[in-house]
């Protein structure tokens, strides 16, 4: 397949995904903020946490919310055996 609306159409997958400029603020000198008439900022989710849960109960990642964790995470190991 030579496109992703191919693909789309032929799988049946991933209707909802919007294949877009995101019109970031200024991409070239690092600014990946969204600008004001950007199509991403009406897409997606809002209000979930992402992130990786390594125990189940830790937030990791840009969240709002009472149930950020308290959770330290482990300390790295000092050396590591590899047999």
């Amino acid at each position: 397949m030579d496109s992703f609306s191919a693909w789309r159409t032929a799988t049946g997958r991933d209707q909802n995904s919007i294949v877009v400029n995101p019109q970031f603020v200024d991409a070239a000198n690092g600014n990946y903020c969204l600008s004001a008439g950007s199509p991403a900022r009406i897409a997606g989710l809002t209000g979930g946490p992402v992130g990786a849960y390594i125990t189940g109960n830790e937030v990791i990642g840009i969240h709002a919310g009472s149930d950020i964790s308290d959770v330290i995470p482990p300390s790295p190991p000092s050396e590591i055996i590899v047999r």
